[in-house]
């Protein structure tokens, strides 16, 4: 995909609004960096607040001053921040483009005002949600990252040494484990944790291959424990709960031959459908919701993944990688480009 390039103008001031999500924060942050090199967070309020409040809370925050209301080219947060992001729209003079992303799981209805979500610039959905009488939609195949092949390249260089004693033995496996939804929506039991280990240990015993493991910040020590007992291959394990320091994530994604991804996680099988490698989704229906199984279908029927099967061999496949946030950024761009004119 070649991008939109901004004509040989300054980059564009990019703000995103801050979520706890730390998937739904990255792909808003994997659209910022299509933008610009440089990106300023922005925590919005619980409720909310009038003009002169707002411009009180970015002034506190350091995002403007007084002396130079430079306000944001671009503003990207989730659907439930259209109020608050029309409001700094309306303090830009209507300059600010405003991108509002829906959640890709569960698809829930926009609350804001009509002249709110008509204001808003793009809205990105996906199409297995209801996305009747959406203004500005954009739809996307898979939901935004910040994988990139530059990402992976340094990764895989920065992670080498680390990793050297579990790649230099043949094949290696990465496993990307998901785990509770929502507020107890789907457990991701140690029963289910124990199924995912036993199963990947004896793939991987049979290909003679090791596992470089990463877990997410909602497995429970539980089902960690559980998985990790089944494992007698070789093993490394990312746990970001316990682990401070750098990230591995892109490192594991850059090193490993095969990707195995719990189908709880959408940001995580979009992440795998950005890298280009063979993924397979472990898919277990307790662990998951309808937009989960939707997500599922769509990889595999777009060829760009497989279910996982004990009994069956991982096998090299290749498909053109998707990432939603080099399509979204077009989009802003485009938009730029024409105000420019």
């Amino acid at each position: 995909m070649t991008a939109i390039t901004a004509q040989n103008l300054p980059p564009p001031l990019v703000w995103i609004t801050k979520t706890t999500r730390a998937g739904d924060t990255n792909g808003r942050i994997g659209i910022a960096e299509h933008l610009s090199d440089t990106w300023s967070e922005l925590e919005m309020p619980s409720e909310f607040c009038t003009p002169e409040q707002v411009k009180a809370r970015l002034l506190q925050a350091n995002l403007i001053t007084l002396d130079t209301l430079k306000w944001p080219d671009v503003l990207i947060g989730p659907c439930f921040h259209i109020p608050y992001m029309q409001v700094i729209k309306t303090l830009s003079g209507g300059k600010t483009v405003v991108v509002a992303l829906r959640p890709p799981v569960r698809g829930l209805q926009i609350k804001a005002q009509q002249t709110d979500i008509d204001n808003t610039d793009i809205i990105v959905s996906y199409s297995y949600h209801n996305n009747d009488n959406i203004p500005n939609l954009l739809l996307c195949e898979t939901v935004a990252n910040r994988i990139t092949d530059k990402k992976l390249r340094e990764a895989r260089l920065r992670w080498a040494k680390d990793f050297a004693p579990f790649i230099n033995k043949g094949a290696v496996i990465g496993l990307l484990m998901g785990g509770d939804i929502g507020d107890k929506r789907r457990i991701f039991s140690p029963a289910i944790a124990k199924n995912l280990g036993e199963t990947v240990n004896e793939i991987a015993t049979r290909m003679k291959a090791t596992l470089i493991i990463s877990v997410s910040a909602r497995t429970s020590p539980e089902s960690q424990d559980a998985l990790c007992s089944q494992i007698s291959v070789p093993y490394y394990l990312y746990d970001p709960k316990q682990m401070a320091g750098d990230n591995p994530y892109f490192g594991i994604l850059g090193n490993v031959d095969y990707l195995v991804v719990t189908a709880d996680s959408i940001s995580m099988c979009s992440e795998a459908a950005s890298s280009g490698k063979p993924i397979y989704i472990f898919h277990d229906p307790d662990i998951v919701e309808a937009t989960h199984n939707q997500v599922v279908s769509f990889l595999i029927n777009k060829g760009h993944a497989r279910l996982l099967n004990k009994t069956t061999d991982l096998e090299k496949f290749s498909y053109t990688p998707s990432n939603s946030a080099q399509l979204i950024a077009d989009n802003v761009q485009r938009i730029l480009n024409s105000r420019k004119n």
